[in-house]
């Protein structure tokens, strides 16, 4: 042992100055300051690695999000392009208050990102849902970030999405788990239209009429109204004023809903539920009674039946004894029906009365003009562009002119032929041509500098409904420089979104040309930017529901049907309407346009052949004539006057002018006896393959003649509370677009059961011939006694036949392809006949 080793301390002996020695290299001992605090060894390593493990994990510790489905009701499968809920849960484990920003964006897809800011208290859990627009995508992305940016957590969430065009859309409200065969509607081939739909408990329902998406139907099958809340009530009224629909499909329902606020939209007075094995009223109506291969319908133990009487203005379509089976009635804009029995029981679902009944039950369903997107198809979007563009000079205006110059020219000719000074008259000419451009540009020029810099237009599609109303505009912005306004809604039932695509069964790939964001703060909704470029206009959408307590509604106007079709009576402008409005009666095919004098509407007798001068009231009819709207109803088309906006765009430097589509319901008056049923009243869908390549996205496309001939069948769809009528006589009006005049259209009338076989079999059912053709007008006569009307669907098939007018001209390639090319302009059809008696039920 070394002197130095001997000297220096052992390794663990204390040193009286203080320290603990521990071993070092090359035998020599380091000193470390004792920790006071500190009693042993072991306790100060364990107290070390303990406060650096909290600090750590104390840091660590951060917000985190559970994100679910975004949901159309109950089901993870959307309808593009309308409201749907996303539900997430937020857990603060911090000890204080959060605030949060969650963001939600589709993947892929240029179309509105929506945000809400979050606050949660410490060590508090919270749950919520926000409204949001489906898409076509099939991955969503969830961001949770602090307000500054700073990056929490990300969660992919799929979905999924489907397309409601030409399809109705059921939202089922059902609380009793033991109901079977909801599902099997959206799978049966048999129904028309065919059926998509999700479901949902009655304590989950929306607390606005945009929570229902892209819904036109709600069926109500079994609820316990104990569960829902005012707001929810509020909701379901508006949706069904606003042009929806509502089936009671549960006897105890109706019963029970005599007591809610949903009292006020029931067709019946119920009176009590009592049991029944067997109803042979509906066999009979379907058609089903005394077949040999089916067997009638029965329930052995019974089933629930509503005993009740019809209410006032409402329409039985069935009825067994003096109780109705089947019965309906018109609430705002939209429709309540009434079944007395539940479809869901299991010897009707597995009878054939099923697909009758269910046929019957969407023959009288209403699409929701803002669940069809009707508001965005191309006539309104031309309208649009024209309310948003420079003003057009009207058609007197430039008649006028042209006139003067054309004078002018014929006085100065004549006066050069006069005196013999022709090179002097054609200088004058061509000076005043010169001076007449220079007017017409200079007038451009001083209208474009006295037009504001910032202008804002906005297009309204509104009605009113006993507890408020329900509107959805359209807002353009035009700036001659670019521009970054934000726009903040004014109430909380106040939402944006970006426009959706024109409806149609194939949307547009891109909905916009730039990406739109719309936050969500508390109970306000706005856009943090609108990208306004310069002299273009920027779009995005507005969606209101104003409520207020339930009032009285006035009295709607009358529609009296007669023997020379619908007329509305005499009816007074609503307060706040201008006395220039314009005023039609919509129909599912066409408007009829009334006269407003002395702020009266009434009939206009030159409505039909006058020709509409001004575009947009034009583009206006046509919006209303082929779209997805209530009908019948009255729409009034004028500019609002209020100057409070349900929002504030920017600093308030723009200009604003406002424009509304206001619907408004009517009153049918369908006496028995002769009736006519207008072209406007009647709408045409294909019934074959080749009829629906013909008719695409309910526009005529062009096509080419191979054979001698070919044919083409439609379904004629009549109105429900009109189906049941006797025809004596049928006018069909084809206007064909051929450039050769080498092939002609020519109708036919299939008798009720010509589809029982096989499609291909259509052409070889024997079909009644017209008694009169002429220049494209058919006209069938001595119609009575022939059973025409499909009684399974309430529809009239037709034949459409394009021939060669002479043999051998119809042949592929060179000319033959052009002169035989031809495209059908437009095919109409309108009937004249009787009603039974209103005794007698109805079947549609």
């Amino acid at each position: 042992m070394t002197a130095n080793q001997a000297l220096a301390p052992a390794a663990g002996d204390v040193d009286p100055r203080g320290g603990l020695h521990v071993p070092c290299a090359r035998g020599r001992a380091r000193r470390l300051r004792r920790l006071p605090s500190l009693p042993v060894a072991p306790g100060r390593v364990a107290w070390l690695l303990g406060a650096l493990l909290g600090a750590s994990l104390w840091a660590a510790v951060e917000p985190e999000i559970q994100v679910g489905f975004p949901k159309w009701g109950d089901s993870p499968r959307l309808v593009e392009y309308t409201w749907c809920q996303l539900p997430f849960e937020v857990d603060n484990p911090t000890d204080r208050d959060q605030e949060l920003l969650l963001t939600f964006e589709p993947v892929g897809r240029a179309d509105t990102v929506f945000s809400k800011t979050l606050r949660v208290g410490p060590r508090a859990v919270s749950q919520d849902r926000i409204m949001l627009t489906g898409t076509r995508t099939k991955e969503y992305l969830a961001t949770l970030t602090y307000p500054d940016g700073q990056f929490i957590h990300k969660q992919q969430v799929m979905s999924d999405f489907q397309n409601g065009f030409q399809q109705r859309a059921f939202y089922f409200i059902n609380d009793n788990p033991d109901v079977e065969g909801i599902s099997a509607l959206s799978k049966n081939d048999d129904l028309s239209p065919r059926v998509i739909l999700t479901r949902s408990r009655s304590e989950n329902l929306p607390l606005e009429r945009a929570g229902y998406g892209g819904a036109s139907v709600l069926a109500a099958v079994d609820i316990n109204f104990a569960q829902m809340v005012p707001v929810q009530f509020e909701a379901l009224d508006n949706f069904v004023a606003s042009g929806g629909t509502l089936l009671f499909l549960g006897p105890e329902t109706v019963l029970a809903a005599r007591l809610t606020p949903l009292e006020r939209l029931l067709p019946v007075r119920p009176l009590r539920v009592r049991r029944i094995d067997a109803l042979p009223e509906l066999e009979q109506w379907a058609g089903t009674a005394g077949q040999p291969d089916v067997a009638p319908l029965a329930w052995p133990e019974g089933t629930p039946f509503l005993e009740s009487l019809p209410a006032e203005n409402a329409r039985t379509t069935l009825a067994a004894g003096q109780f109705p089976v089947l019965v309906w009635k018109r609430y705002g804009l939209g429709v309540v029906g009434v079944c007395a029995l539940s479809p869901f029981s299991e010897p009707l679902r597995n009878h054939a009365v099923n697909t009758p009944l269910w046929n019957h039950l969407l023959a009288w369903t209403t699409q929701h003009p803002l669940a069809t997107h009707a508001f965005y198809s191309e006539p309104m979007n031309q309208a649009t562009l024209r309310l948003i563009g420079f003003k057009v000079p009207s058609a007197r205006v430039i008649r006028n002119l042209l006139g003067a110059y054309l004078l002018l020219i014929v006085c100065l000719f004549g006066l050069g032929a006069a005196l013999r000074r022709h090179v002097l008259v054609w200088v004058t000419g061509v000076v005043c041509a010169l001076l007449l451009t220079a007017v017409v540009f200079f007038a451009a020029y001083h209208q474009m500098s006295r037009r504001s810099d910032r202008t804002l237009t906005l297009v309204s599609l509104l009605s009113d409904t006993p507890c408020g109303r329900v509107a959805e505009t359209v807002g353009n912005v035009f700036s001659k420089t670019d521009d970054r306004p934000a726009a903040a809604a004014a109430a909380a039932r106040v939402w944006f979104r970006a426009p959706p695509p024109a409806p149609g069964p194939v949307p547009a790939t891109v909905q916009n040309a730039t990406l739109m964001s719309v936050h969500r703060e508390g109970s306000r909704s706005r856009v943090p930017r609108l990208d306004v470029h310069a002299l273009k206009n920027a779009k995005f959408v507005i969606v209101e529901e104003e409520t207020r307590p339930p009032a009285p509604a006035a009295e709607a106007p009358l529609l009296a049907y007669g023997p020379g079709g619908p007329a509305l009576a005499p009816y007074p402008l609503p307060a706040g309407v201008p006395d220039d409005a314009r005023a039609y009666v919509v129909y599912a095919n066409g408007v009829q346009r009334l006269r407003i004098r002395d702020r009266i509407c009434q009939a206009d007798p030159s409505a039909g052949p006058q020709v509409e001068l001004d575009t947009v009231a034009q583009h206006m009819a046509e919006f209303l004539g082929r779209s997805s709207l209530p009908s019948p109803s009255l729409a009034l088309v004028y500019r609002r006057e209020e100057s409070e906006l349900p929002f504030v765009l920017g600093t308030g430097q723009y200009a604003t002018t406002r424009h509304a589509v206001h619907l408004m319901p009517v009153r049918e008056a369908v006496p028995a006896g002769d009736v006519r049923i207008l072209p406007q009243q009647v709408t045409l869908i294909p019934a074959s393959k080749s009829a629906r390549a013909l008719q695409w996205n309910g526009q005529w496309q062009e096509a080419y003649l191979y054979d001698q001939s070919t044919s083409f069948h439609f379904y004629a769809v009549l109105p429900p509370g009109l189906a049941d009528i006797e025809p004596s006589s049928l006018e069909a009006t084809v206007v064909l677009q051929n450039p050769g005049g080498t092939v002609a259209p020519r109708v036919e009338l299939l008798p009720a059961g010509g589809l029982d076989g096989a499609e291909a079999s259509l052409d070889d059912v024997a079909a009644v011939a017209p008694d009169e053709a002429r220049d494209g007008l058919f006209i069938f006569r001595d119609l009575a006694g022939k059973t025409l009307i499909e009684p399974r669907t309430g529809r009239l098939l037709i034949r459409l036949t394009i021939a060669a007018t002479r043999p051998g001209e119809a042949a592929p390639g060179g000319e033959d392809m052009r002169i035989n090319r031809w495209k059908v302009g437009d095919l109409r059809l309108s009937l004249q006949g009787k009603l039974p008696a209103a005794a007698s039920p109805r079947k549609f």
